[in-house]
């Protein structure tokens, strides 16, 4: 405990209050009981009892003011009601108020004194008080300020873990590599989070991060299938159409071949027909000229024919026919009546189930189909 260092209170004057007491004490009188207006007030006596009986034995004289004797008695009687007991009033209201002004000035000072003698007591007490005082204040500010911080970081972090759940959505913005089976992952993954006591006040507030985020998520899953889907549907016409011009690009390498080998052929038979031509003019001198028909495989069909001159001989013409199995196996692939007739080639007759086409349209046939492919491609 501190020792207290009480100061000493002086008393140069006579312990009045105390002699006070004491007188009270012996007569049984309580102070705390004692009204002083009552007491200055009785100083004035019964006053008011001296005017009744003055009145009472000035109500029925009957003054004689004609003569000088009773004009001075009813001077003497006004001097006995007025100007004495006025007088003796204002005495002892002076002598009154003079001593209340002391006792006033007594009471303040004698305030004053107790005041500073209990102050003077409880100083030391204050300083210790105000020490301690400080000290729990103290603590407390600090107790406030610990408090705050683990309040600010605890809402911190729920804050941290909301903008957690809303960081799915940015992450699916912005992977510019992100597809709508990972979106869903993600949607599945959050759809699971449950917000309970844990989350404190701000479960509900995660609850609606959630809503939020699983919903916009939803709908950048949507444009993203429809963007695979349509990237996919591109990407098989892309290949469809490599498949077609790389098929095109074999018809048309297949039919050049065959085009040259055809050419070759044909120059090979037009030079045979030329020889026999020759050789048979030779040995019919006289003959006139005639329409020779060149016979090749029935895949080809090629007929040769000479206009015949004036005096030419008649001779028959026979005409080469082939049909679309032929064809087929001439060209290397199948090409049907429809397409032909599209190409405005006709069949020249039919015979059973046969479509039969004239020899001289083979070439006819190869160049409709290389223009069509070509067009196509």
């Amino acid at each position: 405990m501190s020792a207290l260092d009480f100061p000493t209170i002086a008393d140069p004057e006579p312990a009045r209050t105390a002699v006070a007491v004491a007188v009270a004490a012996s007569t049984n009188i309580d102070l705390s009981k004692i009204d002083l207006t009552d007491v200055a007030l009785a100083q004035f006596g019964d006053w008011r009892g001296a005017v009744a009986v003055a009145e009472t034995r000035l109500k029925n004289v009957a003054w004689d003011l004609t003569t000088p004797k009773g004009f001075a008695d009813i001077k003497a009687q006004r001097n006995t009601v007025a100007k004495q007991p006025r007088a003796d009033a204002n005495k002892i209201a002076d002598a009154l108020v003079s001593k209340l002004t002391s006792v006033s000035k007594e009471v303040r000072a004698e305030q004053k004194r107790i005041v500073e003698a209990w102050d003077g007591l409880a100083a030391p007490l204050t300083v210790l008080i105000d020490a301690k005082q400080f000290e729990l204040d103290e603590a407390a500010r600090l107790a406030e300020v610990a408090h705050a911080a683990i309040e600010a970081a605890r809402k911190a972090k729920h804050e941290e873990n909301i903008a957690t759940i809303r960081a799915y959505l940015h992450r699916c913005q912005d992977d510019a590599s992100m597809t709508s089976v990972r979106v869903a992952n993600g949607i599945a993954v959050l759809s699971a989070q449950t917000y309970g006591p844990d989350w404190e006040e701000f479960a509900v507030k995660a609850a609606n991060a959630q809503f939020e985020t699983l919903d916009a998520m939803r709908v950048l899953q949507a444009r993203l299938l429809v963007r695979e889907q349509e990237a996919a549907q591109i990407e098989l016409q892309r290949q469809e159409n490599a498949r077609v011009a790389k098929e095109q690009r074999q018809v048309r390498a297949q039919l050049d071949a065959e085009r040259e080998a055809f050419e070759k052929q044909r120059e090979a038979a037009r030079q045979t027909a030329l020889s026999a031509t020759a050789a048979a003019a030779q040995s019919v001198p006289e003959s006139p000229a005639v329409t020779d028909t060149i016979y090749v495989p029935a895949h080809i069909m090629v007929s040769h024919e000479r206009a015949p001159t004036a005096d030419a001989r008649s001779v028959s013409t026979q005409v080469s026919m082939f049909t679309l199995t032929a064809l087929a196996e001439r060209l290397g692939f199948v090409v049907g009546e429809k397409l032909l007739a599209e190409l405005g080639i006709e069949s020249d007759m039919r015979q059973e189930e046969s479509i039969l086409y004239a020899g001289s349209k083979f070439q006819s046939i190869k160049t409709a189909l290389i223009r069509h492919n070509s067009q196509a491609a």
